[in-house]
C-alpha cells in the first residue's frame, strides 16, 4: 500500500490564522476545534497507511480527546494537544505543525540562532548565526548545560520531545536536540541558557528569540 503523508495545515476556515500562542487568547471556538479534530481523525482513519497495525482503538481515543481539546484555554494549548494526539500514531511522517501569523511577527516561532546536536548524554552547539550570541561567548563546541533552570536533557524530553513525530525510540532520543528543534518557541519568549565553553568555564545567556541572524555558518573546528 502506498503510504500517504498526513499533514494538518492548521488554519481557520473563516479567514483567520491559527498561530502558535499568538496572543494567549483563544481565537478558535469549541465547535471549530471539534471540527479540526474530527477532520484530522477521519483523515487518519481512511488514509494512514498503518491504520490496521495500531494496537489501540483510534476512534475511541479521538472521542475521548474531544472534551479536553475543545476546552483548551488558548490556541497554543489546542495545538499542543493535537500534537500529542497525533504522536500516538508513532509515525515520523504524520505530524502537525504551527503556522506563523504575519500580523504578529514578534511572536513567530523561532529558535535561538544556533544549531545543536546531542552526543551521548551531552548537547553541544555546532553552528552560531548571531553576532549577539558570539559576543556573549557562544561558539561551536560550547556545551549546553541547562535551559530555564532545567537540565538540558530533561528540558528537551519534557518540552520538545512529546510534540515531535517519531517512529523509533532512536529518533525520539535524537531529534529534540538536533538542528534548531531544542530552542524553538515564540520569538518574544525569553529563556536563560547555561553554557560551558571548551575551557570548562560556565556562563549564562538570557534573551528572547528575536535575535538577528547576521553571521554566515561557522564551521566547528
Amino acid at each position: 500500500m502506498k503510504k500517504i503523508f498526513i499533514l494538518l495545515f492548521v488554519c481557520l476556515f473563516i479567514n483567520k490564522s491559527f498561530a502558535y500562542g499568538e496572543t494567549g487568547k483563544a481565537e478558535l471556538n469549541a465547535p471549530t476545534k471539534a471540527y479540526i479534530l474530527s477532520r484530522f481523525c477521519t483523515e487518519v482513519k481512511y488514509n494512514f497507511a498503518f491504520y490496521d497495525k495500531l494496537n489501540f482503538n483510534w476512534d475511541s481515543l479521538c472521542v475521548a480527546s474531544i472534551p479536553s481539546l475543545t476546552a483548551t484555554s488558548s490556541d497554543e494549548d489546542f495545538l499542543k494537544g493535537m500534537q500529542l494526539l497525533c504522536n500516538q500514531l508513532h509515525d515520523g511522517h504524520t505530524y502537525i505543525f504551527p503556522m506563523n501569523n504575519p500580523k504578529n511577527q514578534a511572536d513567530w516561532i523561532r529558535p535561538f540562532p544556533m544549531k545543536t546536536k546531542r552526543i551521548g548524554d551531552r548537547v553541544f552547539v555546532t553552528d552560531v548565526y548571531s553576532s549577539n550570541l558570539q559576543q556573549s561567548g557562544v561558539h561551536p563546541g560550547c556545551e549546553i548545560i541547562e535551559i530555564d533552570g532545567e537540565n538540558v536533557l530533561d528540558y528537551g524530553n519534557k518540552h520538545i520531545r512529546p510534540h515531535l513525530a517519531s517512529s523509533t525510540p532512536q529518533w525520539a532520543k535524537y531529534k529534540p536536540f538536533a538542528e534548531f528543534e531544542l530552542t524553538k518557541d515564540k520569538g518574544s519568549k525569553s529563556s536563560k541558557i547555561l553554557f560551558k565553553n571548551k575551557k570548562g568555564k560556565e556562563f549564562t545567556v538570557e534573551s528572547n528569540r528575536n535575535l538577528s541572524w547576521d553571521l554566515k555558518k561557522i564551521l566547528l573546528r
